[in-house]
């Protein structure tokens, strides 16, 4: 799931235009950085409703931004020492055993946390680029 970032077209020509090119795309990953970390927070406040050990919430982590095929992107994900990124996978989508559907607490929780913090992401992203003219 990715979101994409439209109506900044004139900010982000005024940040090419205002700063060089190496510049302009430092601050373009900053920005994306500031708003993966509200992301990433809004994802751990999400998490505590079902948690157990407390692992998959300990683990969520995000990736500095990065230019891959002229396109700034971060990537949130589970990475650590006990592996949950195999168990939130079964947790957003669910599972089958023996025939038999399950939804377990964290169904859909990822999805509904992009959901919910798409505006505050955008509004981060757009104040950080903001700041910097």
């Amino acid at each position: 799931m990715s979101v994409e970032i439209r109506g900044l077209e004139d900010l982000q020509k005024a940040i090419a235009n205002a700063y060089s090119g190496a510049q302009a795309k430092r601050i373009r990953k900053q920005a994306l950085n500031a708003g993966g970390d509200v992301v990433v927070e809004q994802m751990k406040k999400n998490f505590e409703s079902f948690q157990g050990a407390g692992y998959s919430k300990e683990e969520i982590m995000r990736t500095d931004a990065r230019t891959k095929n002229d396109v700034e992107e971060l990537k949130i994900g589970w990475n650590g020492e006990h592996d949950r990124w195999r168990i939130v996978h079964l947790n957003e989508f669910g599972y089958t055993k023996k025939g038999k559907q399950y939804t377990p607490r964290g169904f859909g929780v990822i999805a509904k946390t992009v959901e919910q913090s798409k505006e505050e992401y955008l509004h981060t992203v757009a104040d950080e680029m903001r700041r910097s003219l």
